[in-house]
């Protein structure tokens, strides 16, 4: 079959595979990722007699906490909590710190930040009163850590930094010892693939330092510092990337081997594992190795970085070394038959892989192996585009959130450049065809730069709640309400925004018959999960207008919430309605 037909080919089952992903996530169930609560101890809202002992979070999945990550404010705002937090019986997915003073009546406030399974900071809050309700005090006034961009930025390029190394190892390796043999033994091949290892090592050291300051929310001078360097071995994180440096180490030996065309069967097979398992140290520490399907997701995950590396770093291997060593392997040949033979008629020489007409070309031994990296490469194609749909599923969810979200977002632009790039390989192909080196090189240049993007992308979307857990748009919901007195009829409009755990804006606009604003003798409403026996949760609404009313609540648990609200026109008339407000 021509390389173009099998290109459009690709294309056309590209298309039928995002259309087919696009209709499955609208009907995709929930899957979480980052940590979400699923408990507090005392409940949110909780108004309680006398002070507790400990202040607890559970959450849906083990955290980890280094000192400070959970803390608690007195209602006059000076910090309560005592000792480092701690695991209750060892669980891993609760949190608990020990409180010191706690005489003062009114409301306490909780902020905690953690690190969930998948190596990523979450933070929040939710309250509780002793004796009596009073103001709430922000989350953020306890002294939280809010991380530094720095930090986070530096961590961006780490991991960028390890998935271009990675790649360019990989696809460098399997280019020049499957698919070009000669190319083993090049000394340009060697220091490509010796600057690919470095580089990989040096991004893994790097996600290894700036992981302890990034989850915590610490500085950039902390990322040396044995307490939380100490902390970032214990998390799963640190364990992935031990992993893979030791991984790295060995694959030393393997790879001169490899290059040296020896034991090259088993020595094959064996560096083949090894790149498997490199894949599966940085999905196993990500969204891959959390939430809902992690059997499936995590070699599914795995395949899609194991394939993105030999497609795109064998591209980068064909740009920066066999295209250069080929040429110029061809032009010596060239020049030494047109010297002991006699001129031969325009035209493409026998064999040599020269097209006269440009005056470039490549040795016949390079192109059989760039045809051969095109086959691997198409089999990389439909091994990214299946994965990719599974994954972009299982992290989306629903259409609103690959609009709606900065996950979905990144997902929409990474598979922008995934067609730029096989767009760019077909034209690659085509000047294959033609055997016009100088378009094919131009091509392939283009098309590893659009490849080096990708990946950035890909760095940026590990670290980017999903869609699925990340998507809570406001919460609309109406209600007629009738409290059986003169001028009692009504509509009550709620809109409670974000509607995800943390601290929520509830706004209630009052409407009579005619759709006419009106103030009612008074309005109170509370908060209640059956779910989870929470509540009935005091919301207090102030008077901010005609019909108009406002809230600030905080919501610590996800779930079908309840937001019962009851309306007085007059000294004897009420009536209450509910409003379902899903909390994500």
């Amino acid at each position: 079959m021509p390389v173009v037909t099998v290109v459009t080919a690709a294309a056309r089952v590209a298309i039928v595979t995002a259309v087919a992903g696009l209709l499955l996530t609208g009907a995709a169930s929930p899957a979480s990722a980052h940590a979400s609560v699923v408990a507090t101890t005392p409940g949110d809202g909780t108004v309680l007699t006398t002070g507790p002992a400990t202040v607890a979070v559970s959450f849906d999945q083990p955290v980890t906490a280094g000192t400070g990550a959970l803390r608690v404010l007195a209602p006059d705002g000076h910090r309560v909590d005592s000792g480092s937090p701690f695991h209750p019986a060892g669980r891993g997915s609760d949190l608990a710190v020990t409180l010191g003073d706690r005489s003062e009546r009114g409301t306490y406030t909780v902020a905690w930040r953690v690190v969930s399974s998948d190596s990523h900071p979450v933070s929040g809050g939710f309250t509780f009163s002793i004796g009596i309700a009073t103001t709430v005090t922000s989350p953020d006034a306890a002294g939280q850590p809010t991380g530094s961009r720095t930090v986070g930025v530096l961590f961006g390029i780490a991991r960028w930094t390890a998935y271009t190394g990675y790649a360019a190892l990989v696809g460098g390796t399997t280019f020049a010892t499957w698919c070009w043999p000669a190319g083993s033994a090049l000394r340009s091949t060697r220091r490509m693939l010796t600057a690919a290892w470095a580089t990989t090592v040096a991004g893994t050291l790097g996600c290894l330092l700036a992981q302890g300051p990034y989850g915590a929310g610490l500085g950039l001078g902390t990322a040396t510092s044995w307490p939380v360097l100490s902390q970032t071995l214990a998390t799963r994180l640190g364990t992935a990337v031990l992993v893979r440096l030791a991984l790295l180490v060995a694959a030393v030996p393997v790879l001169i081997l490899l290059l040296q065309r020896r034991h090259r069967p088993a020595t094959g097979t064996l560096a083949s594992l090894m790149a498997t398992a490199l894949s599966v140290t940085w999905v196993a520490a990500d969204h891959g190795g959390s939430g809902e399907q992690v059997e499936i997701a995590v070699p599914v995950s795995a395949l899609h970085l194991l394939a993105t590396a030999i497609w795109l770093g064998g591209v980068a291997f064909l740009a920066m070394v066999a295209l250069r060593e080929g040429s110029s392997a061809a032009r010596v040949r060239a020049d030494e038959e047109s010297a002991s033979k006699p001129e031969s008629g325009p035209g493409l020489e026998a064999g040599s892989g020269l097209d006269s007409s440009t005056g470039a070309g490549f040795g016949s031994d390079l192109e059989a192996g760039v045809k051969r990296f095109s086959r691997l490469a198409l089999a990389c194609i439909i091994v990214l585009l299946a994965s990719g749909l599974y994954d972009s599923w299982r992290g989306v969810g629903t259409w609103a959130a690959l609009i709606g979200t900065a996950y979905g977002r990144l997902i929409i632009g990474k598979t922008a450049g995934f067609a730029l790039v096989l767009c760019l390989g077909a034209t690659a192909r085509r000047a294959l065809a033609r055997r016009a080196l100088p378009s094919l090189r131009d091509t392939v240049v283009v098309e590893t730069g659009v490849g080096l993007g990708v990946l950035a992308l890909a760095a940026v979307l590990v670290e980017v709640q999903p869609g699925r857990t990340a998507y809570a748009p406001p919460v609309h919901a109406t209600a007629a309400f009738d409290t059986g007195g003169p001028h009692g009829a009504g509509t009550a409009q709620l809109v409670v925004d974000p509607a995800r755990t943390g601290f929520a804006t509830f706004d209630l606009a009052i409407v009579d018959p005619a759709r006419s604003p009106v103030r009612e003798a008074e309005v109170s409403a509370a908060l209640q999960l059956d779910a989870q026996r929470l509540g009935p949760l005091p919301v207090t609404f102030t008077d901010v207008g005609t019909g108009r009313y406002r809230a600030t609540a905080s919501i610590a648990v996800p779930g079908a919430w309840v937001l019962r609200v009851t309306v007085r026109s007059d000294a004897l008339n009420e009536t209450t309605v509910a409003f379902p407000v899903k909390v994500h």
